[in-house]
């Protein structure tokens, strides 16, 4: 085992055995939830299949299923959901903060705060109007002299539709989910830079695409043909976009392009940079 694994399993060996310990409380209990479970749908089917007998009727059979199904359901829930919850709860709080603590000594974890709806909003990868927001799972801290922070977050908004009946129906659309990345860029300029996915669609359409952004007066054309084939770049300022996206940074972009997803949408404004991988 290689050394540095060696330091995390020790500097976590104490929460490790904690763990443990609430890993094993967790399974007892859901062996007990289970076996009750068990008794209570017997008790209440064999009852069932009495009445029905008595009535000469299938339908308290069919309730007895029914309500034997809820109550289950409930006691499963009253007999392990806490410990399993503990469990759950102590892995983030314990275990994933002490990892990054080991591996990052100056990152921090905050597994129940995430990004800012204004953060995620200002960043400008979507536009759509955000009606339901949900995020988690936070670090934020330093890595030498750059200091970032990232988390997960799922934006949504919603459509209602009416039917022929006049029965509304609300769907929930998903606008982003996955991780914002936010880190101090350590170059001042004064424009927008935005690198997003190019139409890479084949045939007509991404031919039809490609002619279309080539309308746009913030589209800048870098030397590159690779990136260029990969990402589109808009920018307030043509020689501002070069200055930051140097042949350097775009090969660093198109090794984050691989790692990451090609979904990515890489951001600079106000010295930072932001990126979303869904």
């Amino acid at each position: 085992m290689l050394a540095f694994e060696e330091h995390i399993l020790q500097s976590l060996s104490t929460k490790l055995d904690q763990l443990e310990e609430a890993r094993l409380h967790a399974l007892a209990e859901k062996k007990r939830a289970a076996n009750l479970c068990w008794i209570i749908t017997g008790s209440i089917f064999a009852v069932g299949v009495i009445i029905c007998f008595a009535v000469g009727n299938p339908i308290p059979l069919i309730f007895a299923v029914i309500v034997s199904l809820i109550v289950s359901l409930i006691t499963y829930n009253a007999v392990c959901g806490k410990a399993i919850g503990f469990f759950n709860h102590n892995c983030k709080t314990q275990l994933v903060s002490g990892i990054a603590k080991a591996i990052q000594p100056e990152m921090e974890f905050f597994p129940n705060h995430g990004i800012s709806k204004q953060l995620f909003k200002s960043c400008g990868h979507y536009t759509t109007g955000i009606d339901r927001y949900k995020t988690e799972d936070l670090f934020e801290g330093s890595i030498g002299a750059t200091k970032l922070l990232f988390g997960e977050l799922h934006a949504e908004y919603k459509t209602t539709s009416t039917d022929s009946k006049g029965r509304k129906k609300t769907s929930w659309h998903t606008i982003f989910k996955g991780v914002m990345l936010v880190a101090d860029f350590h170059k001042h300029f004064n424009t927008w830079v935005t690198v997003r996915p190019d139409n890479e669609t084949d045939g007509f359409f991404g031919w039809i695409g490609q002619k279309i952004q080539g309308f746009s007066s913030s589209l800048v054309k870098l030397e590159s043909p690779t990136f260029e084939k990969h990402f589109r770049v808009n920018a307030g300022d043509a020689t501002g976009a070069m200055y930051i996206l140097t042949p350097d940074m775009q090969e660093r972009l198109l090794e984050l392009r691989q790692s990451l997803g090609t979904r990515i949408i890489i951001s600079f404004q106000k010295s930072n940079v932001y990126i979303t991988a869904p």
